[in-house]
């Protein structure tokens, strides 16, 4: 079975705590470190750079790549205490060349392991539209929209943390449409035991034989860490 996924992730090292936010709204490389098949994405004319930062490459069956953000970031103010609140929003596009079909996964099989706090990507999904008319006794009930996420369409994925209740949220949308109201997950995590005191931040893509591109368009991240 081919897996394609794409993930938000946290590696674990050591520094002094300082807030950190910043905002990508294109790449060239600068504060941005590249593992594996990671590489500024190249245009379609083969020459230029279109300004994404690609995880994978469509010519190399098995690809896998990691990029990061060139500093450490703090994500505790100590080992042993809670996580800061953080948040993060990235726009990505899956594209599988023509002619390949792209083998199903399901939510469990593609996801990444429960040590990071991460957005698995497989190839569907699903995000949240406005609230329809039916009611479960006096709530609306949400609609959820179905989506291919390995169309080559480009769409904008918002984790959130906060550190009050442990509770952390994904949403999903397409590149077009603003935040929706309703996350896709949400729920309780406890990142007390995974999550070390700074953390480099990124991403990591892989693909089996079909050939794909994984490419992240834009990112920004902001954390609630105090200035020293």
């Amino acid at each position: 079975m081919q897996i394609h996924k794409l993930c938000f992730l946290a590696l674990f090292l050591a520094q002094a705590a300082f807030a950190v936010k910043f905002n990508f709204k294109t790449f060239d490389g600068d504060n941005l470190f590249f593992l594996g098949d990671a590489e500024l994405g190249p245009s379609s004319d083969g020459l230029d750079r279109s300004g994404a930062w690609s995880m994978t490459r469509d010519e190399n069956p098995f690809s896998h790549g990691q990029g990061l953000y060139i500093n450490p970031i703090p994500f505790k103010p100590s080992n042993d205490s809670a996580p800061y609140s953080f948040e993060t929003s990235f726009t990505f596009s899956i594209t599988l060349e023509p002619n390949q079909t792209p083998a199903k996964a399901s939510p469990s099989s593609s996801s990444p392991p429960s040590t990071t706090p991460a957005l698995p990507v497989a190839d569907s999904s699903a995000y949240s539209t406005k609230p329809t008319t039916t009611r479960v006794g006096k709530r609306k009930v949400w609609s959820f929209k179905d989506v291919n996420l390995s169309s080559g369409e480009r769409f904008t994925a918002w984790i959130e943390f906060r550190n009050k209740d442990n509770r952390i949220t994904i949403t999903l949308a397409p590149e077009n449409m603003k935040k929706p109201k309703r996350p896709l997950i949400q729920g309780p995590r406890e990142l007390n035991d995974v999550i070390l005191q700074n953390s480099y931040v990124g991403f990591a893509g892989s693909m089996g034989r079909a050939a794909e591109r994984h490419d992240i368009w834009s990112w920004s991240f902001e954390n609630a860490a105090k200035n020293n």
